[in-house]
């Protein structure tokens, strides 16, 4: 009887390996995008997705994921699936932002950057990186109080692009 129990549990051993829900799966991946094993992360998230599609969280990461990789259409696609489960924070905006921005799609950044600031008005680098897409547009007077916002807020490099571009 021993023998038998033993065999059964031994036999058990792999199936219990196998299964993995999609939290252990993003907790994975969180723990390889720390270490900086950003394609280890994004298989661990993708899987996690895949286990899970309404994984708010996973989609968020994987999505900063695709921007490091410069992959900014399938970053933007992930970020609308974050923001279209309903609890998308200020960066998952921003970094859509930040994405659009990336291909070229300068006012739909801008937006995202200003709902980012919406939902945390001391946003330094919300305020930064809009005047910076602003001024992609040659829109000054909408540039220089964002850029003297992100001074006051600690962004250093804020201060000198309103030095040379806002002090006439």
């Amino acid at each position: 009887m021993k023998t038998t129990f033993y065999i059964l549990l031994f036999l058990m051993i792999p199936v219990f390996g196998i299964s993995q829900n999609a939290n252990e799966l993003y907790i994975k991946g969180i723990q390889s995008f720390d270490q900086k094993k950003f394609n280890d992360a994004l298989t661990y998230l993708g899987k996690a997705i895949e286990k899970s599609p309404d994984f708010n969280e996973a989609y968020q990461k994987r999505g900063v994921i695709f921007l490091i990789f410069k992959d900014f259409k399938r970053a933007i696609a992930d970020f609308d699936k974050a923001i279209d489960l309903g609890t998308a924070n200020e960066m998952v905006y921003y970094n859509r932002g930040i994405a659009k921005r990336n291909i070229g799609l300068l006012n739909p950044a801008i937006i995202d950057f200003t709902k980012a600031i919406s939902m945390n008005p001391d946003f330094g680098l919300a305020y930064f990186n809009r005047a910076l897409t602003k001024l992609s547009l040659d829109d000054f007077t909408g540039a220089c109080p964002d850029l003297s916002r992100a001074a006051d807020l600690g962004i250093e490099t804020a201060s000198e692009i309103y030095k040379y571009n806002c002090m006439n």
